[in-house]
């Protein structure tokens, strides 16, 4: 769709999916300031992250965006679980600012999924038996989904 695609990964587990599912550079967090070679680099960071581990570093990840770039998060916390402490400065180096994503409308989500028809775009999932939620959960919180789970109805109804 015409962006030069960076996937940022715990690990290089995922890489070579990431890769797969299209993006051109893959970024690992877990490495020794991952940041560093990217400062004034992207134009928007889209967060999907739903925890943020001890130590993230907010303004870190904000000095990869260019000037006026623009963090997106998608993903949400528990709520006692805010987004990492920030410092003004740390948005006046780049002006860049933090934001969110308005959900959208039962339109918007046609309009997203006809662009996902026309684009080809299909999730990776991984189908588990309903009576398996649990595996689902622990799997979940471990990062071992690829990439999401979908349970499957096998359990009898209760009369």
């Amino acid at each position: 769709m015409g962006a030069e695609v960076y996937a940022f990964t715990r690990g290089t587990a995922k890489a070579d999916d990431a890769r797969r599912m299209g993006a051109d550079h893959v970024i690992d967090t877990t490495t020794e300031e991952f940041w560093a070679p990217y400062n004034f680099t992207l134009d928007i960071i889209l967060s999907t992250v739903d925890h943020f581990g001890p130590g993230t570093s907010l303004p870190q990840i904000l000095s990869m965006l260019y000037i006026h770039g623009k963090y997106i998060t998608v993903g949400l916390p528990p709520a006692d679980e805010p987004l990492p402490a920030l410092h003004p400065f740390a948005l006046a180096k780049n002006a860049s600012s933090v934001g969110s994503s308005f959900l959208g409308t039962k339109e918007d989500a046609r309009a997203m999924l006809a662009l996902a028809a026309a684009k080809g775009v299909v999730p990776w999932i991984e189908e588990l038996p309903m009576s398996q939620a649990r595996v689902a959960l622990e799997g979940l919180k471990a990062g071992n989904a690829r990439y999401r789970y979908v349970l499957r109805q096998d359990i009898s109804p209760v009369a």
